[in-house]
């Protein structure tokens, strides 16, 4: 009967040491692919309005975050510093 526990005690550890690996490469893999607004993979023109560019120049803040995301950035008009004009 030990042995039997020993034996599922290994199975267990074993499954947990796997599913922490694939959770650790899945948290430094980045969510999105670098450079993904200049190539639309599905081809359609729908795809390829929303992932372009804009038309305003943007800045960007960076701002420390808790887990799991560690940090964020927050993208906006260039122009919203210096113009009193409302965005959405």
């Amino acid at each position: 009967m030990k042995k039997v526990l020993k034996i599922i005690g290994m199975i267990l550890l074993t499954a947990m040491v796997l599913i922490a690996g694939l959770l650790f490469f899945l948290s430094i893999k980045p969510a999105a692919p670098n450079g993904y607004t200049k190539k639309t993979e599905t081809g359609g023109e729908l795809e390829t309005k929303f992932l372009s560019m804009g038309e305003y120049k943007i800045s960007h803040l960076s701002v420390s975050a808790d887990e799991p995301m560690k940090k964020y950035t927050i993208y906006y008009p260039s122009e919203l510093k210096d113009s009193d004009r409302k965005y959405p």
